[in-house]
């Protein structure tokens, strides 16, 4: 899919609903046109800027979350969901009596969101560049880039956007509880290989 039919084809169904509500209720249009794109503006540049850390300082945990999300979606699912309501359960119950830990407990699991969004990130760009899988840089920052653009903007639709944003980050809570623990994802390079990029030898070429 071409980069200028997917950006038209967004802002179609970002600004669609807003117009048909328009003519009833204006406040009701505009808390549920531009609240949520609001908030994707405020996300595009945090999450961008966090992302390119991770490409720069943590190649090989970004790696890790690329092939979590790519190779593991039930489990990343099911992880998701579990630590999910976990959280959910711990703010509810902490919100009243211990407010401080319902706040770190909250904020942990947006942090664990954004890290993990790494990986549908990239993985959600290269499909919209053409891509079978993701790359290595410098093509690695544009996927990013433009699957964390899909994933704000995308989750600011409204009424479905609701929906494409818990799927996304049950998904990449998941993704990043895989990457933390390693639980079978490694960076696919052989022995031999890794040996011989240590010494400065170049693979021989197919």
């Amino acid at each position: 899919m071409k980069r200028g039919t997917l950006v038209a084809a967004l802002a179609i169904l970002l600004l669609l609903p807003g117009v048909a509500l328009a003519g009833g209720k204006g406040d009701a249009a505009g808390a549920i046109l531009f609240g949520p794109l609001f908030l994707a503006l405020l996300l595009l540049p945090t999450g961008c800027a966090l992302h390119a850390l991770i490409l720069a300082h943590a190649p090989r945990r970004g790696q890790a979350l690329v092939q979590a999300a790519e190779r593991h979606r039930w489990k990343t699912i099911l992880l998701g969901v579990l630590n999910t309501g976990f959280v959910m359960f711990l703010v509810a119950a902490t919100s009243k009596g211990a407010p401080p830990l319902a706040m770190i407990g909250l904020l942990a699991w947006i942090l664990l969101v954004l890290v993990g969004s790494h990986g549908l990130a990239r993985s959600l760009g290269a499909r919209a560049l053409g891509r079978e899988q993701p790359s290595g840089p410098p093509g690695d920052l544009a996927e990013v880039s433009l699957g964390w653009t899909i994933l704000v903007f995308g989750a600011a639709i409204p009424f479905v956007g609701l929906f494409l944003g818990a799927y996304w980050c049950v998904r990449a809570t998941g993704a990043g509880i895989l990457a933390l623990l390693a639980v079978e994802i490694e960076v696919e390079v052989s022995p031999q290989k890794d040996v011989e990029l240590k010494d400065g030898i170049q693979p021989p070429q197919d």
